[in-house]
């Protein structure tokens, strides 16, 4: 490891070490010229050039020493030195273990000034948090990425976001997220209207925001809402309620129902009638039993008691009615 003189070490505005420093062998006196910018100040670097390395893996690190001559508040002010102490009359010197003049082009100095910005930190309710010299700086602070508070700023933070940064003494933008899968067909279907929500006797039972705040408390299928909403689903209901646009009232399309269904009996112990249904689906709509069982049971192929209740269809019952009043009389 090559011995350093530090001096007197100074941070840069973005929390990190700006630096031009001189490499010195002390077997032919040559030396290198370069600028380095890192958090960690000893973090063992002896330089990048080529002919620097070679000399050091030749002569070996105890031949060399390492001077620190300025430190810099910032990495485009580092690069302007470096082209001062760098130069073409010292790239020329048979001294100098410099291949190209020092500095950057301008390319690399417009980034170096970009990473250096300031941006600001704002809460969820854009009330301000801190305000700091430069996106390190910040995803520093806030354990974060540097390119996410850029894209933050650059093109909009994100509508869920606890932090939201922008540049210092700018306003704070948002960007709209396009979502992908069956979240992004929803919302075409409406899933930010507000939506009514209806027991199946036509009783309202709570106006939601939007379609999408209903399915997160309830745990259903925002689509689902959105065709029965849109009248392009299959049914009327979902979850056993109905869902209309707000302040309009459920109508059930009566054509749902088949045109040969039979009506359906519902019956206790007692054989006491307690509501007659429009038919089978009706019923597997609603208590959620199986259409086929409540047809095998009306039928006589099964004498399974489904939800403890006798089952049969109104034909039958009615004929069942005219024989018990026939033999009471």
């Amino acid at each position: 490891m090559i011995k350093t003189n530090y001096g007197t070490p100074k941070i840069g505005i973005d929390e990190r070490y700006h630096y031009v420093y001189e490499i010195i062998n002390s077997i032919n006196g040559k030396w290198y010229r370069g600028k380095h910018s890192t958090t960690k100040l000893k973090d063992n670097y002896s330089g990048s050039g080529t002919r620097i390395t070679r000399s050091i893996k030749k002569h070996g690190d105890d031949n060399f020493i390492m001077n620190i001559l300025y430190y810099c508040e910032s990495e485009p002010l580092v690069y302007e030195l470096e082209e001062l102490l760098v130069t073409k009359e010292d790239v020329a010197n048979p001294n100098c273990y410099n291949m190209v003049v020092g500095g950057c082009g301008s390319k690399e100095r417009s980034r170096a000034s970009k990473r250096i910005r300031a941006v600001t930190a704002y809460d969820s309710h854009g009330i301000k948090i801190k305000t700091y010299n430069s996106y390190f700086a910040a995803a520093m602070n806030y354990e974060c990425c540097q390119d996410y508070i850029k894209l933050a700023c650059t093109k909009g933070n994100t509508p869920n976001s606890k932090i939201l940064w922008s540049f210092k003494n700018k306003a704070i933008k948002f960007r709209k997220i396009r979502r992908r899968g069956s979240r992004n067909r929803h919302n075409k279907l409406g899933a930010d209207k507000i939506v009514d929500q209806y027991d199946l006797d036509h009783n309202l039972l709570i106006s939601w925001a939007s379609i999408s705040m209903a399915a997160k408390a309830l745990k259903l299928d925002p689509s689902s809402i959105a065709k029965v909403v849109n009248g392009t689903g299959d049914s009327y209901k979902v979850a056993n309620c109905i869902w209309t646009k707000h302040n309009v009232k459920p109508i059930i399309n009566k054509s749902k129902t088949h045109p040969r269904a039979k009506a359906v009996c519902q019956l206790n112990s007692d054989n006491k009638l307690i509501k007659i249904w429009k038919s089978s689906k009706h019923i597997n709509d609603t208590l959620n039993i199986d259409r086929s069982e409540i047809s095998r049971t009306c039928s006589g192929a099964s004498k399974r008691n489904m939800l403890g209740y006798k089952w049969m269809y109104e034909d039958d019952y009615n004929k069942l009615k005219d024989k018990d009043n026939g033999t009471t009389e």
